[in-house]
Formats: C-alpha cells, sequence, structure tokens
C-alpha cells in the first residue's frame, strides 16, 4: 500500500501539533474495506491549491486520483451515514 503522506509534496499537511490526524480514510461500516475515497486536511489554502494542481489525475500506487475541493460537512456525512472512519 502506498503512503499517501509520501505521495503529497512535502509541507501539504499540517504539524501534528494543529490537527490530530491531517488523513482520513472511511471504511464501510458492512464490509470494512476503503472506500474509493479519502480526505485530506492540508496546511493551508495554499497547500490544497498546490496539491489539486500537481496531484489531480496522477498514480497513487496503482490507482489514479481525483484532488479536488469538497463542501464543508463531506467527510462527516460519510462517516455518518455508512461508514466508520480509520484515522491513519
Amino acid at each position: 500500500m502506498f503512503d499517501i503522506e509520501q505521495w503529497l509534496p512535502p509541507l501539504s499537511l499540517p504539524n501534528v501539533g494543529n490537527v490530530i490526524q491531517p488523513v482520513h480514510i472511511v471504511l464501510h461500516r458492512t464490509t470494512g474495506r476503503t472506500l474509493p475515497h479519502c480526505y485530506l486536511e492540508m496546511v493551508s489554502i495554499e497547500a490544497a491549491t498546490n496539491v489539486i494542481a500537481l496531484k489531480d489525475r496522477t498514480a497513487l500506487g496503482d490507482r489514479t486520483v481525483r484532488a479536488k475541493w469538497e463542501r464543508n460537512g463531506e467527510l462527516l456525512r460519510d462517516v455518518r451515514n455508512t461508514t466508520h472512519s480509520t484515522e491513519r
């Protein structure tokens, strides 16, 4: 399994002192399998914009990744409705 943190440009993720866990991988409640997406908290809007520009439609291991903005609450919706979250 390829490490998401290694795939990102340096200094994209916030310091652990500022955010408990910046990578959110959500698992399906029934199957325990990962959903086909995850959520990342970036250190800044500029870092997020950079990640989207550099990493959208690039390979992460054997998958092509879409990097895009999500609305507030998308992670919470996924966690509450059909899944449980495993923090990385």
